[in-house]
This record gives structure tokens, C-alpha cells and sequence, in this order.
């Protein structure tokens, strides 16, 4: 499966901060072109569908959510958890 449950794992994938991910699936950024690039390619998503959905950063929110993010075990509200120290 091509999903990630944290921002931490995306933001490895993706190339980008902690923070940017957090934004992105929170709806309070959008992608550069650049970023929504990296998004598509580390995801294999539709890059017809993410260009549309990067439109609106709520509309880009519940896009990756859908397609990119899966929900934790125990449910939502985990994915910004620090990992775990060694």
C-alpha cells in the first residue's frame, strides 16, 4: 500500500518539514507546484485530481486524507505523535 499514518512518515516521502505537513492535511496551506509534484510522484496519485484539489486548501486537505493518509490504529487524532525515542 502507497499510504502513510503520520505527518512524520509524509514528510520523509515528500521531502518536506514536519509543520508543512501538518498544514497540508489540515487544511491551513497549499502545495507549491514544486511540492504538489513531489506529493504526486511519492504517492502515485492522479495528477489531473491533485491539481484540482490543490485549488482549495480544505478541498486539498480531505483529498490527501483520502488518498494519501490512512487512519491510525485506535483512530484518528495519533498521526502527530513524536516517534518513539530509541
Amino acid at each position: 500500500m502507497n499510504r502513510v499514518t503520520t505527518n512524520y512518515e509524509f514528510a520523509d516521502r515528500v521531502g518536506c518539514d514536519f509543520t508543512t505537513a501538518s498544514r497540508l492535511r489540515n487544511g491551513q496551506r497549499l502545495p507549491s507546484r514544486d511540492m504538489l509534484s513531489r506529493i504526486i510522484k511519492a504517492f502515485s496519485l492522479d495528477p489531473a485530481e491533485a491539481l484540482t484539489a490543490s485549488e482549495n486548501p480544505a478541498t486539498f486537505s480531505a483529498y490527501l486524507r483520502e488518498h494519501v493518509f490512512t487512519a491510525p490504529e485506535g483512530g484518528e487524532g495519533k498521526e502527530d505523535e513524536s516517534p518513539a525515542e530509541p
